[in-house]
Order: C-alpha cells, then structure tokens, then sequence
C-alpha cells in the first residue's frame, strides 16, 4: 500500500506513525509534498513529489499522473483547504484509479464543518449542547466570544471584554459570529468512523498548549459520556474516517459542541499513545 500525504507540513509524528505501522500491515511507501520545499515532515516521509502550486491550473493533470505512476492507494488530507480540494477532484481521480481511497467525509459534512454557522445548525438539530447566540450587543452581558465564521483554526477567534474591544474586533473579522462566552476547559475528541459512518473510538484530550490553532500540548481525558456524545454526533453527521469534534466543559458532565473538524487533528498521536492505533485501523 502506498500513502501520499498532501501538504504535509509540520505533520511529522503523525507521519512516523503511518511509516511504523505500514511495513507491519503491507509493502509500501508513504509519500509527501508541500509548497514549502523546507517543511519538517518532508524529512519523515519516504518520498518526496514535487506539485505545482495547488491553486495552479496545472495542479490536477500533475498530482493524476503522480498518482497513477506511483500507484498511489490512499490519500489523506490533513488541513482543510485540502478537504474542498480533493472532495472537489474526487470524481477526476476516481475515473483514472477507481481503487483509490481518499480519507475524506461527504461533502455536506465538509461544507458544514468549513460553516461555523452551519455546524451549530447541525449541533443544535442533534440536541446537542451549544454557545447561545448574541445578536443585540448592545445589551449583552460581557464577557463574550466572536470568531470568523469562515475561519480556520482559531484564527481571528477571542473573547471580548467590552464594546471597545468588541467594535475593533468587528472591523478586522468577516462573517463575524458573536456567541456566550465559555469557561473552562477545551476538550478536543478525536473519532474514527468507518465508511458506514459506524463510530469505531473515541479518545478526549485537552487542550494545554495551541499554536496556529493546532494543540501542541495536551493530555489524554478519558470519558465514557463525553465519548458517548462525540461518537453519536459524528455517526449522525454521517462522518467518515477521522475527525474531531472541540467541546468546552464549564461545569462537571457538562459538554457545549462547539466545532467540528472533518480530518485528524494536530493531537492525534496523543490518542494514539492512549491506545487507539488509528494508523492500522485505516
């Protein structure tokens, strides 16, 4: 089996842990690529392609004819341009290597966890726990969160104080989104569903340590009612393969749905070590 991990930036212990687990399971090498030729987990990966830009009108015939000669099995995406991108080509790429299997979830399920707006939506359907929406600021008690609608990670994301700092956030966010503001810890759960979207694990962390909206610290939070809902949510999202699903817990049993990830998180191999060999289960 050959994987190709398409910009693969700094993902290097997640690739190490598809490198250590593919010889155990079938021949084969995991490639990578990335616009920037530096990126630390080109080191890692067992070979390297170089790609035309992605926004390149080039890109396609080139990244078709890399797959196909290296017989590319398996794609998995891991930041969410790559998500609209490859579920966009997935049709193109299918015609020319029909075996081929791109670790993506449906499209709806990727143009809704892209739609902060569309995910409390789908939250809010499930009987989920969400933020309560702010739309008079002028009355609302501080203080509050607003983030881009459209954002991703947690760019742009931050708790306002007053209505100073609140007009100045306004000016510098599109599709800004105005919720309560939430205490407590940031749980992050990682699931991996089947292609029935059968929930197969769920693994909590939180979240102690976050750069570019990405955890870089974090630890393993064993729970079987948060796993419960996690699970629940992303089988009826119809969610395929890897996903998180972010929750903040304010008070004890007590879990508000905040966003939703339709990929693996930075903090994967957290869940991993915890016992939850995603790598040879995909």
């Amino acid at each position: 089996m050959n994987i190709y991990f398409p910009n693969v930036g700094r993902r290097c212990e997640l690739v190490s842990l598809f490198k250590n687990s593919l010889p155990q399971l079938s021949p084969g090498l995991i490639w990578g690529s990335d616009p920037n030729p530096l990126a630390p987990a080109l080191q890692i990966v067992d070979r390297c392609v170089n790609l035309p830009y992605p926004t390149d009108s080039s890109f396609s015939a080139h990244l078709i004819e890399f797959l196909k000669k290296e017989s590319i099995d398996l794609i998995i995406p891991t930041i969410d341009p790559d998500l609209e991108r490859f579920s966009s080509m997935k049709n193109e790429i299918k015609k020319y290597l029909p075996k081929l299997t791109i670790l993506i979830s449906p499209d709806e399920v990727i143009r809704m966890s892209a739609d902060k707006r569309l995910t409390k939506e789908a939250f809010e359907e499930m009987g989920a726990d969400v933020p309560a929406y702010i739309t008079n600021t002028s009355k609302c008690n501080f203080p509050i969160f607003i983030k881009p609608a459209l954002g991703s990670g947690s760019y742009g994301a931050k708790k306002i104080n007053n209505l100073v700092e609140l007009e100045s956030a306004l000016k510098i966010t599109e599709f800004p989104m105005i919720e309560e503001f939430i205490e407590g810890d940031e749980i992050t759960v990682d699931v991996l569903l089947d292609f029935n979207s059968n929930p197969l694990i769920a693994i909590p962390r939180k979240r102690i340590l976050v750069r570019g909206g990405e955890v870089s610290r974090g630890i393993v939070m064993r729970d079987k009612g948060l796993e419960s809902i996690a699970k629940d949510l992303a089988s009826r999202l119809n969610c395929i393969g890897p996903v998180t699903i972010q929750f903040k817990n304010p008070e004890p049993n007590r879990w508000i749905a905040m966003e939703i990830n339709a990929r693996m998180g930075g903090g994967l191999p957290l869940s991993v070590a915890a016992g939850a060999n995603w790598p040879k289960w995909i």
